[in-house]
């Protein structure tokens, strides 16, 4: 790509990125690109005719309040698809909540389901609609999960096509991101719960309470847990959230699911909860970072 006769090269990783971030969308993907392109830190890279780094264009994505202010101001048509607060009418506000609290699966479309096109949407819409501060009674990230994971449905958790932004169907391990999203926003009566943006590259924490500055992580079977855990140093992928005191604490969290094999010590974690699930989800007991019970089993809601 180039503009102004300087190159515009960016990564396979960032183009992945963009393509999962708009779902495709036309001028969703060209008001993405326009922002990286005339951004200061994505400059020197075109001027150098070099490939813009996959960290540089996540800083630009990641700033949310730049980000969106790019988005209302740029010359592109698809700012036209974001509305302001004031233009939102009730109904249309109980709609947006119910895309964001209720997850679909592909057997609801027998009746009406709100979901939004792209995540960029998703994302707009929970810093238009939620409010960004609230009394809290919770003192950590950690028991905000554990509150959480007591208001877990079976029925949702065995549901089978869930369908995300775009129409898209997710992945059968989204199960548990989509369901702590859900009881957590249940939970905290529709806090500022922002959700990362798409794919695993993007250097977000899979849920922030901004308002708190805490973060929840969440890792299912099958995953490297300790990669997940490394991110939070300091030279991991959310080292700066730490460094720059937006997130202060944080909690990660393992699903697993029915007759996975007996999970591990990690003594030297303090952040880290098991959420060990019985045969068929009719319940779950939490376990802490050395195996010792924290919440011994507890039915699931149907």
């Amino acid at each position: 790509m180039c503009y102004d006769g300087q190159a515009f090269l960016i990564s396979p990783e960032t183009v992945e990125f963009i393509w999962e971030l708009t779902m495709g969308h036309p001028g969703a993907t060209r008001a993405v690109l326009d922002i990286l392109l005339h951004d200061e830190g994505v400059r020197p890279f075109r001027q150098w005719q070099k490939t813009v780094p996959h960290a540089v264009c996540m800083k630009v994505v990641n700033d949310d309040r730049a980000f969106f202010g790019k988005l209302l101001k740029s010359a592109c048509g698809f700012k036209r698809s974001l509305p302001r607060r004031k233009d939102l009418t009730p109904e249309d506000v109980t709609r947006v909540h119910s895309a964001l609290s209720q997850p679909h699966t592909t057997g609801d479309l027998a009746q009406v389901v709100y979901i939004f096109p792209t995540h960029i949407h998703r994302r707009y819409f929970e810093r238009l609609v939620l409010p960004m501060a609230f009394p809290f009674s919770y003192d950590g990230p950690k028991s905000v999960v554990i509150g959480a994971i007591k208001r877990f449905s079976r029925q949702s958790l065995l549901s089978a096509g869930r369908i995300g932004p775009g129409a898209m169907i997710r992945p059968a391990e989204a199960q548990y991101q989509d369901e702590l999203y859900r009881t957590c926003y249940e939970l905290l009566g529709g806090v500022h719960l922002t959700s990362e943006w798409a794919g695993s590259s993007t250097g977000r924490i899979d849920f922030q309470i901004k308002s708190q500055h805490w973060g929840i992580e969440i890792v299912r079977d099958g995953l490297n847990l300790q990669e997940h855990l490394d991110r939070f140093e300091l030279g991991g992928v959310y080292g700066p959230l730490i460094s720059s005191g937006e997130v202060v604490a944080y909690t990660v969290v393992y699903c697993r699911s029915p007759g996975s094999p007996r999970p591990r010590t990690l003594r030297g974690n303090t952040n880290l909860l098991y959420a060990i699930f019985s045969q068929g989800f009719s319940s779950c007991k939490i376990l802490d970072n050395k195996l010792d019970l924290i919440e011994p089993p507890f039915p699931l809601f149907q």
